[in-house]
């Protein structure tokens, strides 16, 4: 059980053989609040500002998976997940149309995918492969 005890003018909270200065966190709380605000989204105002977060994150953290600022990424990519499977669902796609889609993002044609793909293998139509 929490239990709140005065020490040396400082609030302390005991929960489970865990230590925490409150006075600390709130300072600390406060500072990093003016910064980066960082609460669940309920709207797209608060969806674009924490996707910047996030993305300022990638950058800052890059792959260093113990980089002192991926424990605060880790929070911020929960909460922009959980905003976009609620928000932003997106429809699952037959595996042709992604892969068309892709293509047409990336400017690439049948051609560019044959190091990968032997022309051959391409398929113009469901169940049909393509004619030489």
């Amino acid at each position: 059980m929490e239990q709140a005890l005065s020490k040396n003018k400082r609030l302390v909270m005991h929960a489970s053989h865990t230590l925490f200065d409150m006075l600390a966190i709130q300072s600390s709380w406060q500072a990093f609040d003016t910064m980066a605000h960082l609460r669940p989204i309920h709207d797209e105002e608060n969806y674009d500002r924490m996707t910047k977060l996030m993305n300022s994150l990638l950058d800052a953290t890059g792959v260093d998976e113990d980089h002192s600022l991926s424990g605060l990424l880790d929070l911020v990519g929960d909460l922009v997940s959980m905003c976009e499977q609620s928000h932003h669902v997106i429809e699952p796609a037959e595996p042709r149309d992604a892969l068309r889609f892709l293509m047409n993002a990336r400017g690439l044609k049948q051609d560019d995918l044959s190091f990968f793909v032997p022309p051959k293998q391409f398929v113009d139509n469901p169940g049909r492969k393509a004619q030489n």
